[in-house]
């Protein structure tokens, strides 16, 4: 019985399919589990074989026997905003369908290139072809914002992949654990090391300046709540990116995400204040929320620190993955503790980096952290 399905397309006529990584992601987990076939347009079906995957980029090529001659050739030229391309997939496995839409070009304050198809793309059309004028493939089908605004990995990223396959003999095996281990791995060194060597642009929240302005990536947004039966005021800032990388249902990766809750009161004395942070500032579970089976258990230290004057408590907490253990989830927690009635909580979240990368980003963000005095 079907467990998943998608779409997908020849890029050779040597039997060269291209797909999404997230529709194969279950045979990658557990290949004693699960096979791969296709359903060809003319219901003819057959096995297929895992050659090569892209997790960061989610793409994935596939080899069936025997060949398919006809194939679709790649355009990584760019396209003109507002060209007409056609996505083709099979929507819920109703059948392969053709949706037209407009080219509008990359996403802006992205991590990696992804094309705006203004155009409705739904389940089972992931791993399908994003066509130009002239039927040249110019993107995949990825994914769905709804309302229209969907997502295309461009072809260079496909192209790459499809390279590197034919450059290998057929019989050649890969291991797949160890090809995501160091994708993500070398992924989140590239984007750790140009976040690392910007210039942090700061802002106040309260009395605390803080890091706002890392990198064009991240898209903040808050919130005040200034209840007049509350006993404590709070306004909160919460900023993150949205290139989350999908590795399986149990576990996604990629993503970082820091907080800033600051916390004022004329209505409680300085030991039920600092009891109200102390509540505030606990240890949570996984942060991505994987359990057990995917990462080990986490490593927690907790100490009072002196960041520019000011007394601060911590908490850095890491979990490593089990199958990929050169990378880890970390969280970094930070409370000023030493006002009478105003105070700030700072959560920093980053998933999927090496434990060395960790260190140095929240180094660095600690050092950005100042409490400004009147």
């Amino acid at each position: 019985k079907k467990s998943a399905i998608g779409s997908g397309f020849t890029i050779d006529s040597s039997g060269l399919f291209a797909t999404n990584y997230h529709v194969v992601s279950d045979l990658v987990i557990e290949p004693k589990r699960y096979r791969l076939e296709y359903v060809a347009h003319n219901g003819a079906t057959g096995p297929l074989t895992l050659r090569d995957i892209d997790v960061v980029h989610d793409l994935a090529i596939v080899s069936s026997d025997p060949v398919h001659a006809a194939c679709f050739s790649l355009n990584t030229a760019p396209l003109k905003k507002g060209s007409r391309i056609y996505s083709i997939g099979n929507p819920l496995d109703l059948g392969m369908t053709i949706i037209e839409g407009t080219y509008s070009g990359f996403i802006e304050r992205s991590l990696y290139e992804k094309i705006h198809f203004s155009g409705s793309l739904n389940p089972g059309m992931s791993g399908g072809p994003a066509i130009d004028a002239r039927g040249s493939v110019i993107g995949v089908n990825v994914s769905t914002a709804g309302q229209e605004i969907s997502f295309l990995v461009p072809a260079a990223h496909l192209k790459a992949l499809m390279s590197a396959v034919m450059a290998r003999k057929r019989a050649d095996t890969v291991d797949f654990t160890k090809r995501i281990e160091q994708q993500l791995y070398d992924n989140q060194k590239r984007y750790m090391n140009d976040l690392l060597g910007r210039e942090w642009k700061q802002d106040t929240l309260g009395r605390v300046l803080v890091p706002r302005e890392m990198g064009s990536i991240f898209k903040c947004w808050g919130e005040s709540r200034n209840d007049s039966e509350m006993l404590y005021t709070v306004s909160s800032v919460y900023c993150a990116n949205d290139d989350d990388i999908y590795l399986s249902t149990e576990l996604t990766t990629g993503s970082i995400e820091f907080n800033y809750h600051w916390y004022e009161t004329g209505r409680l004395g300085p030991r039920r204040f600092y009891r109200m942070l102390q509540d505030q500032f606990f240890n949570s579970g996984a942060p991505n929320g994987a359990g057990r089976k995917v990462l080990d258990k986490p490593q927690c230290a907790t100490r009072f620190v002196t960041i520019d004057g000011s007394r601060c408590k911590t908490t850095f907490c890491s979990w490593r993955y089990k199958k990929y253990p050169l990378l880890h989830d970390v969280v970094l927690k930070v409370a000023f503790v030493d006002k009478r009635n105003q105070s700030m909580i700072v959560d920093l979240t980053l998933l999927g980096v090496s434990r060395e990368s960790a260190v140095a980003f929240c180094k660095k963000f600690m050092g950005a952290l100042r409490w400004l005095d009147s």
